[in-house]
């Protein structure tokens, strides 16, 4: 695997990051189990790829869940570099805009429950 170190980040990047809309489990991109999503972040971590992106609307913290689960029962997060989004919400079928401050704060800490993570890198 191949990395890259960016300003303002302590660890080296992967130059694959893994991104894990799937790990939600909804029908958007196709039905994924969790069981699959956990052996997708094995196979991608054993494999060098240490650069993991999710977000909170990925099956309405699904994702999250799955990758906070994953990393704290192995013991993995000071390895991998964690990125999380804000500013979206499903609202029934449609997504809604919302990047207010107090909304953005009240994602990046629910995503950080979820992610059983005290920081983003």
């Amino acid at each position: 695997m191949e990395y890259r170190k960016i300003t303002g980040i302590d660890s080296s990047l992967s130059v694959i990051c893994l991104g894990t809309w799937a790990f939600g489990g909804d029908n958007w991109w196709g039905k994924q189990e969790d069981r699959d999503s956990t052996a997708v972040l094995a196979a991608a971590i054993e494999r060098g790829v240490n650069f993991i992106d999710t977000a909170p609307i990925y099956g309405k913290g699904r994702s999250e869940r799955v990758i906070g689960g994953f990393i704290n029962k192995r013991q993995l997060r000071e390895k991998l570099v964690l990125a999380t989004k804000v500013g979206l919400a499903w609202d029934g079928p449609t997504i809604l805009h919302n990047l207010k401050r107090k909304r953005m704060l009240e994602e990046v800490d629910q995503s950080r429950q979820r992610l059983k993570t005290d920081y983003f890198d």
